[in-house]
């Protein structure tokens, strides 16, 4: 499966503040323009920087009319609606993203140090010290009664963490979504349908939700799954991969495929065998979502 990349973070940033330009004042005091990797996210952050010192609107026209102006290359209209495109039919809220861009600035961080300590370009002390200048991405620290209380005040007003997909609203309805750290137990007889509704499920959270999701699978191989996830994304019979009759306009909807999963979701799928296969995934991917199929064993 791919890697971790954090440019489809940066995109969804830039393109939730070009849909919403208000949102740049909410965010502006937890990102700066270290935290972008790509050079376009860099030169746009930094024009929306420019745009809320003047007190003016932030909107696609009149950063491509100032890049213009100003003779900034990349940052062109056409390329902004991209951008602005790609977020408009996710329902993530930015502080999401927010949050992960953050969590790889901390990471890309720590490697850098680790590395030129063990290169000698700095010494031990100099290494404590810049770890140390490292802001932490979370404090642990005990909750009081108190906390908690204002914890679930703070919760009702924004809601459950995560939603379930469009095709799922009736759970929506009843539930009103999941928080994170919640346990989800889908349950059936045999053949009921189990792994095509979590299948359907991480669809919806990758691709429509935008929720990054590691899917472990202790019943069938990374092969059979992905089998899984084609079908349900192009709407191909399962049986066709079975039993060989793939048509040549099946593989090429499915080849289709292949920069939605390598540079947009942020899917992962492994083959586990027991608990600590389970747990050392969650802590290596991260994901704001494990599915797991399926619990017996």
């Amino acid at each position: 499966m791919k890697g971790r990349s954090n440019t489809y973070v940066e995109k969804a940033i830039i393109g939730s503040i070009l849909l919403k330009g208000g949102l740049y004042e909410k965010v502006m005091g937890r990102l700066s323009i270290g935290d972008f990797t790509d050079v376009l996210y860099q030169k746009i952050w930094n024009i929306f920087g420019k745009f809320y010192e003047k007190q003016e609107p932030i909107d696609i026209i009149s950063i491509d009319d100032y890049a213009y102006r100003h003779e900034i290359s990349g940052v062109k209209l056409g390329t902004l609606k991209d951008i602005q495109a790609d977020v408009s039919h996710r329902k993530v809220p930015v502080d999401q993203y927010v949050k992960r861009l953050k969590h790889w600035t901390y990471d890309r961080a720590l490697l850098r140090f680790t590395k030129e300590f063990i290169s000698g370009k700095i010494t031990g002390d100099k290494l404590r010290e810049e770890l140390n200048n490292i802001k932490p991405l979370s404090e642990i620290k005990k909750e009081t009664i108190e906390d908690i209380i204002l914890a679930t005040i703070a919760d009702a007003e924004k809601g459950t963490d995560f939603k379930f997909p469009d095709n799922f609203e009736g759970l929506n309805e009843i539930t009103g979504g999941f928080d994170r750290g919640d346990l989800i137990i889908i349950g059936g007889y045999p053949s009921s349908g189990k792994s095509s509704m979590a299948t359907d499920l991480t669809c919806g959270f990758c691709d429509e939700l935008g929720y990054s999701v590691l899917f472990i699978t202790l019943e069938m191989s990374v092969k059979a799954n992905m089998r899984r996830i084609e079908a349900c994304m192009k709407r191909i019979n399962t049986m066709k991969f079975r039993r060989g009759v793939l048509d040549k306009e099946d593989k090429e909807r499915i080849k289709e495929m292949i920069p939605l999963l390598s540079d947009i979701w942020n899917y992962n799928c492994i083959r586990a065998y027991n608990m600590q296969d389970i747990i050392t995934a969650e802590i290596e991917y991260q994901p704001d979502i494990v599915v797991i199929d399926y619990l017996q064993n």
